[in-house]
């Protein structure tokens, strides 16, 4: 049996190993803000051979961004004879590693610069047939980055799709108004509610929000890429929304919008915002945003893009 001694000089061990540990990766944030990108790389890569860091998300994200901000000449000089194949192993070491998104929105500026980068790998392994690489770098654009490149159907081929014609339509509220195509939108959407979430989805067995509205709004003519992102720069901005508008939710940083969500919107300005959207756990539903407490302080802006 542990005396009551032992246990707290053991307690207060572990509190201070924790401290160090977060103190060790305080130093390397430090350098990484000062532009010394060499030198972060050097000590996250000493780092992650200690038990403590090995499992980090952040020391894989440290040396994947800083050899993003690296020329190809200086990161050989560190001993890296692929650099773009780097970056991306140790992006993706840090994403498998991560407890939640923040840990790696550290970094968002930089997120243009790593979307290129993996690009640009990609044609490199799709020459060499690398199928593990392809498949881990469009799943890393596509959940990650909101990037769902052309090889990610390739990879991950929707089976078994639904066409629109032959689903029964159902029974739905139509608000009272002459716009019939604003009617239409909204009948033909609420025919989905209920169905589950899919990620990469785009039928009524399955599907994620940006698969939701391309297959909704592209019905009535609209051209909508499979991508919240690619979405996100499309048509113009609006705060007079009405049916049919597009609904962005993420977060604001530095004067930038990084929209991780998309939902069609489903009331008119300047009625309440409501939206129907394909939601990871209750899947395509209905929500007023105005009253909720999860979606309301997530809300960027609406777009109109039919």
């Amino acid at each position: 049996m542990l005396s009551t001694k032992f246990k707290l000089l053991l307690a207060g061990f572990f509190i201070q190993a924790s401290v160090f540990s977060v103190n060790q990766l305080n130093k390397v944030d430090d350098l990484f803000k000062t532009g010394k990108y060499a030198k972060v790389f050097k000590k996250a890569n000493q780092l992650k051979s200690e038990s403590a860091y090995h499992r980090k998300a952040k020391t894989y994200f440290y040396m994947g961004f800083s050899l993003l901000k690296l020329s190809n000449e200086k990161a050989k000089k560190l001993g890296v004879s692929n650099r773009e194949r780097s970056i991306v192993n140790y992006v993706l070491k840090g994403v498998k590693y991560q407890k939640s998104e923040s840990e790696m929105n550290t970094f968002n500026n930089l997120f243009p610069d790593f979307i290129n980068v993996a690009k640009s790998r990609m044609v490199e392994v799709n020459r060499l047939k690398r199928e593990r690489e392809i498949k881990e770098i469009v799943e890393l654009l596509a959940v990650n980055f909101n990037d769902t490149i052309p090889q990610y159907w390739k990879v991950f081929p929707i089976k078994d799709k639904v066409e629109a014609e032959t689903v029964k339509e159902v029974e739905v509220e139509v608000p009272a108004g002459p716009n019939s195509r604003q009617d239409s939108i909204l009948n033909w959407a609420k025919t989905y509610i209920g169905t589950p979430y899919l990620y990469a989805g785009e039928s009524r067995r399955g599907i994620d929000c940006s698969g939701f509205t391309s297959t909704i709004l592209n019905h009535f003519g609209a051209e909508l890429p499979h991508s919240c992102k690619m979405q996100s720069k499309l048509g113009k901005q609006t705060k007079e929304y009405k049916v049919g508008d597009l609904a962005f939710f993420g977060y604001k940083k530095d004067g930038k919008y990084y929209p991780s969500h998309v939902a069609i919107v489903v009331s008119n300005y300047p009625e309440p915002l409501r939206v129907i959207h394909a939601t990871t756990s209750l899947g395509v539903r209905i929500d007023d945003v105005s009253k909720s407490t999860y979606w309301q302080p997530k809300l960027l802006y609406t777009r109109e893009v039919m």
